[in-house]
């Protein structure tokens, strides 16, 4: 009696086999050719998305094609050319320069050249001519900390001059599930079936921001963790490690649609004390309010407006900290810089180059398009301060007479015809809101 039930359970099982054989090769297929993309815009990403072709060239060089989502982003041998400065850029979509890394976005802001990398291509370019500089920008929207240590260990073969990872703003507790998640999300059959049966949800019932953490310290381990596991790689690989922090949007003051009635009329009456100038009298109206965030958000724009900016800025941090909302944590990077302390590795501190232009330690308004990205005006100011590392530490060098001058923001956009950014000015802080 077994036996014709296992038979029945094989030619059940082989069909059905077969089919799920043929149709993950169709709908790869179909995402090669670019005429679907089976990605529902709520996943996360995942740096299993990713992938590094190598491709042996008759001139004995390897050619590497960098993926994702099976779409090229970039090209580039595996050797570095001669006479040049190769700086590889990991992280995620701070790294990778949005909403201005690609003509083709949606997002309205989306003018072109305008990231860190396109900015520190052209300094360097024009102040050392005599080499090839080349800029390879591994940042991905959305990567964690873990899946930027994945794309390094991808990218580890590639020859660089500079491996500069800027991570840590889209780290959070993922649970027991996350890694059979990922995993199923590399296949794309998953992925269609969940397109086809998971309807997106709306604009309004997509969170625009993970939720707060119920323990901030398991996700700064699990931080520590994973850039420890970032630093090892680079060890075994023998790749020149430099690590960055990431700028902090302290002022961030996002519209709330969902208040309560309470709140939008503490508010409305905070808004008439800040207009009328009466500071302390805006703060314990804001004190009153239920919205941890709002509150205490409130309450640091007038201490910052009293001329006390030691409170404002203690207020914002301690908000960046409990409540992120997709900004970088202040511990993070007070890990980043220990870290490349204890194993001597080269730190760029980009906030610390944000806070410094301001002689209050805030970061000047204007700055940030959104939560955590940079206008270009802001990217600008990252690549400067990326170059100013290389050149005190000596880490690029060009013929005698080099460098040359530095290029102002004008002559770079003139040069290389980024006429476009100018259509795009520097937010306005509208604080406070009308609520």
């Amino acid at each position: 009696m077994k036996k014709p039930k296992l038979k029945t359970l094989i030619f059940t099982l082989v069909p059905l086999a077969a089919l799920i054989l043929i149709l993950s090769v169709v709908l790869s297929s179909l995402e090669k050719s670019q005429v679907d993309r089976f990605q529902r815009l709520d996943d996360r990403v995942y740096a299993g998305q990713v992938r590094v072709e190598h491709e042996w060239l008759p001139s004995g060089e390897t050619e590497i094609r960098f993926r994702i989502f099976d779409r090229i982003r970039m090209s580039f041998t595996q050797e570095k050319p001669p006479n040049s400065f190769r700086i590889i850029i990991a992280g995620p979509s701070l790294a990778e320069g949005a909403p201005y890394y690609r003509d083709s976005s949606p997002t309205p802001l989306s003018t072109g050249p305008g990231d860190i990398g396109n900015w520190l291509r052209a300094d360097l370019e024009t102040r050392f001519p005599s080499l090839q500089i080349e800029i390879l920008n591994a940042g991905i929207g959305g990567l964690s900390t873990a899946g930027v240590a994945e794309v390094i260990r991808k990218l580890a073969p590639v020859e660089a001059d500079l491996l500069l990872v800027i991570t840590g703003n889209n780290d959070f507790a993922e649970g027991p599930a996350a890694a059979p998640r990922k995993a199923l999300n590399e296949w794309v059959v998953y992925r269609a079936l969940k397109k086809l049966l998971l309807p997106e949800p709306s604009r309004q019932q997509r969170p625009p921001y993970p939720p707060p953490a119920l323990d901030p310290e398991q996700i700064r381990r699990q931080f520590r963790s994973e850039l420890e596991g970032i630093i090892l790689t680079a060890a075994q690989e023998k790749l020149n490690l430099s690590l960055a922090t990431m700028p902090i949007n302290l002022r961030l003051f996002p519209e709330e649609e969902n208040l309560s009635a309470f709140d939008r009329a503490q508010l409305r009456q905070a808004d008439r004390f800040w207009n009328s100038g009466d500071f302390q009298m805006a703060i314990k109206a804001a004190a009153d309010v239920h919205d941890k965030f709002l509150s205490q958000s409130y309450q640091a724009h007038c201490w910052e407006a009293l001329g006390n900016f030691d409170k404002a800025k203690d207020l914002y941090l301690d908000l960046a900290m409990q409540e992120p909302r997709g900004r970088m944590r202040p511990a993070f990077n007070r890990e980043i810089r220990y870290a490349a302390q204890a194993h001597s590795l080269l730190l760029i501190d980009l906030q610390e180059a944000l806070e410094t232009l301001s002689p209050h330690g805030l970061p000047p308004a204007g700055t940030f398009v959104d939560n955590s990205h940079l206008h270009w005006r802001g990217y600008l100011i990252m690549a400067c301060e990326i170059e100013r590392i290389l050149l005190e530490k000596n880490l690029i060098r060009g013929r005698a007479g080099e460098p040359l001058p530095a290029p102002s923001e004008a002559e770079m956009i003139e040069k290389y015809h980024w006429q476009a950014l100018y259509n795009d000015p520097p937010p306005h802080d509208n604080f406070p809101p009308e609520f």
